[in-house]
């Protein structure tokens, strides 16, 4: 084990806590501050602007849709053109959580949620054999 003297100890502290400030001082400057909210509430992350067309926006939609994909449409369309383009909704999809009369923004990401306790077209089928039955 190491021995530090009293005043070698009162470096080792003053720089530690210089080093954590200057640290703060950093993240703040850079504006990297920790999101605080309700597990329960979703976060959303301004996207960057994609290089779509003059009069055109560009939207990612994924989920319960027939075909999810990367769209370009006009400006001002709104949620609800963005799924009839993408082939409509599939029949577990839960629209009644959209707004779908919001406007689109360049760069934004749509996800169509399914309703509480439907599974997907592409959810896994097979038993689970840690919490099924025998007879399963």
């Amino acid at each position: 084990m190491f021995y530090l003297s009293r005043s070698e100890q009162a470096a080792l502290v003053l720089l530690l806590a210089l080093l954590l400030g200057g640290a703060g001082l950093l993240m703040h400057a850079r504006g990297k501050r920790a999101a605080v909210g309700r597990a329960d509430q979703p976060i959303f992350i301004a996207a960057p602007q994609l290089s779509g067309r003059p009069g055109e926006t560009v939207v990612h939609i994924s989920g319960a849709v027939a075909r999810p994909g990367v769209y370009r449409l006009r400006s001002g369309a709104r949620v609800s053109d963005l799924i009839q383009r993408a082939g409509g909704s599939r029949p577990e999809a839960d629209l009644a959580g959209l707004n779908l009369a919001a406007r689109l923004r360049d760069g934004q990401h749509i996800t169509v949620p399914l309703k509480p306790g439907t599974l997907g077209r592409d959810a896994d089928s097979r038993v689970s054999t840690s919490c099924s039955t025998s007879q399963e």
